[in-house]
């Protein structure tokens, strides 16, 4: 999540995304964020508004992501969804996670809702680090 591109470019643009406000990452909790490289941690500093529909659930799932086996040795720190946008921010640097991108990719399908969580691993690359690394 360091590196030449900020993670909030990620989160700016899932909001973008968003239909309605509602479904939206505030403004503070993005800033929070990003100063403490945690989300927990920007989650308590928050005043609750980090969401505007905040509640107890949600901030659970915005602080405890489940590690994706997809994303290999890249831990998940954030990821929101909502309707047809996700946004998923790992420790690592501006890359893209081979993996991860393919095989939810092929799980998708024109005219359906989209598929967050693929059961079935389609396809499977042997990336090094130095490959994975994009905008170079």
């Amino acid at each position: 999540h360091g590196g030449a591109v900020p993670f909030t470019h990620a989160l700016h643009a899932y909001n973008a995304l968003m239909p309605s406000s509602e479904d939206q990452l505030g403004h503070d909790f993005i800033n929070q964020f990003y100063e403490t490289q945690s989300p927990s941690l920007a989650i308590r500093s928050d005043d609750g508004s980090h969401l505007k529909s905040a509640n107890k659930e949600t901030k659970t799932k915005l602080s405890n992501p489940a590690n994706d086996e997809m994303y290999g040795n890249k831990p998940i720190i954030f990821q929101r969804e909502s309707n047809y946008v996700r946004v998923t921010v790992f420790r690592g640097g501006h890359e893209i996670i081979h993996n991860a991108a393919l095989n939810w990719l092929a799980a998708q399908r024109r005219g359906r809702p989209a598929i967050w969580n693929p059961r079935e691993i389609c396809y499977w690359m042997d990336v090094k680090d130095c490959e994975s690394q994009s905008g170079k």
